[in-house]
């Protein structure tokens, strides 16, 4: 039955997927505010090309997942927080609904709460599924979703204002996911060293994490902005253009 649904809301997983909440902390208006859920079908991905390339390296057997429409908005971290009585850098006061700005530790601090209170497990994505979900499962393109970048990414030369967009503000790719290609950096799981590793990054200590997709200020031409690009993470308190981009395993 899961395997047949191409998208849902957060609501209609949570309905589908057997789940428990021990003290009962979140409910159907708290569900409803997660993000939209889209499902990347399983396959094989051919990193840089595709299997007829001569430049490409070899297929990898790819697990289906469900990944978020878009990185994780301040209007709902805030709202979390709130709920949970935690501390938040952002109030959501105005722009609330830009990507919101996370570090290596708030970002694994909110999946830890988030999978306490849900008995579910969501994760950060391995920089294979990123690339996997950011390509459309394997479409041959400079960027997420397009070869050109103003389509698709909020960059330091198109971007309207200094500072993070409103989340979904261009085009998304082909499985309608935002943002996968500027606006803010998404943390996954490997660590920047080894890109084989696909461990969560907490089981990396002492070393850097690793980041993908470029963010806002990032110029035309930065390799980070790249499907491929890659960029190290500090294990520290804040990092600037950071975001979350939740993921759930089928």
């Amino acid at each position: 039955m899961k395997k047949a649904i191409s998208s849902l809301c957060f609501k209609c997983l949570l309905l589908i997927l057997p789940w428990q909440t021990a003290n009962a902390e979140m409910n159907e208006m708290d569900i409803q505010q997660l993000p939209l859920m889209v499902l990347v079908e399983e396959g094989t991905y051919y990193r840089g090309g595709n299997e007829n390339s001569k430049y490409t390296s070899a297929g990898v057997d790819m697990d289906g997942f469900y990944i978020a429409q878009t990185e994780l908005t301040r209007r709902t971290f805030n709202y979390f927080t709130e709920l949970w009585s935690l501390k938040s850098r952002n109030r959501c006061i105005k722009n609330c609904d830009v990507p919101e700005d996370f570090s290596y530790l708030s970002a694994t601090r909110f999946i830890q709460r988030l999978n306490e209170v849900t008995g579910l497990k969501f994760r950060l994505a391995t920089e294979l599924e990123w690339e996997y979900a950011c390509t459309a499962r394997g479409e041959i393109t400079e960027f997420c979703g397009s070869n050109n970048l103003d389509d698709v990414g909020v960059y330091s030369s198109n971007r309207r204002f200094k500072g993070t967009h409103p989340a979904a503000s261009l085009r998304p790719n082909n499985l309608g996911l935002y943002d996968m290609t500027g606006n803010l950096s998404e943390l996954v799981s490997n660590c920047f060293h080894n890109p084989n590793v696909s461990r969560f990054i907490t089981e990396c200590p002492g070393q850097k994490g690793l980041k993908k997709g470029g963010n806002y200020f990032n110029p035309n031409g930065r390799q980070e902005l790249t499907v491929m690009g890659r960029g190290e993470v500090e294990n520290k308190d804040w990092d600037r253009g950071l975001g979350l981009r939740l993921v759930l395993d089928l």
